[in-house]
């Protein structure tokens, strides 16, 4: 499922006490809806709060950056302790699942069949480009509210890598945000000997 502009209610002439109850639908709903063919397994969309999202369409400096740091995070991590999940589902809550374009999760997944919850991510990460709104704005707070522990943004555009980390659920922001430009090099938290450099998480020039 995945990324999209915040969803709006339409607009509507009765009041909060007028309107009927929103029937918000569950992970579990949506995968039993997949299997009885009433969502097609092809569409691109996300649960967010129980409503279902249409992703944005990945554009190719978008995938190009999606490979190359998927390939240098299976090549760099510890498979003992670390998976890669790319563009994979992530149970943030029974009617939340998001689908960053990636995720680094614990290796401990592998010994049960659930899907990764927000409590087995130990880095995730979002290519934005047309997507950088919502990436720096709903999905950071939902991202936050969840307890994921350390999300980055690679702004394609600004060609930074914004790093947020120390997550606080109840204001649903993170304690510390800071940015890096292309000559810059960072650690995950989980991983600190694993440094990358920011210059290889841009496309080059055509």
């Amino acid at each position: 499922m995945v990324q999209t502009a915040q969803p709006t209610a339409p607009k509507s002439d009765l009041s909060l006490e007028e309107r009927p109850a929103r029937r918000r639908l569950t992970i579990d709903e949506c995968l039993r809806m997949q299997e009885a063919g009433i969502l097609s397994g092809d569409e691109r969309l996300e649960l967010y709060d129980g409503e279902l999202l249409m992703m944005s369409p990945i554009g190719g400096p978008h995938r190009w950056v999606v490979r190359t740091l998927s390939y240098l995070l299976f090549e760099k991590l510890p498979r003992s302790v670390a998976e890669v999940e790319i563009q994979g589902g992530i149970d943030l809550s029974p009617v939340s699942q998001l689908s960053p374009d990636i995720a680094v999760v614990s290796s401990k997944l592998r010994n049960t069949s659930r899907g990764p919850a927000a409590a087995d991510v130990l880095l995730l990460i979002e290519v934005s480009d047309t997507t950088l709104k919502t990436d720096r704005g709903w999905k950071k707070q939902v991202y936050a509210q969840a307890g994921i522990c350390e999300y980055w943004i690679i702004n394609l555009p600004e060609k930074r890598l914004e790093i947020n980390r120390s997550p606080d659920p109840e204001a649903q922001t993170y304690r510390v945000s800071f940015s890096l430009a292309e000559d810059g090099r960072i650690a995950p938290l989980a991983f600190p000997d694993v440094v990358i450099d920011a210059a290889v998480l841009f496309p080059p020039e055509d």
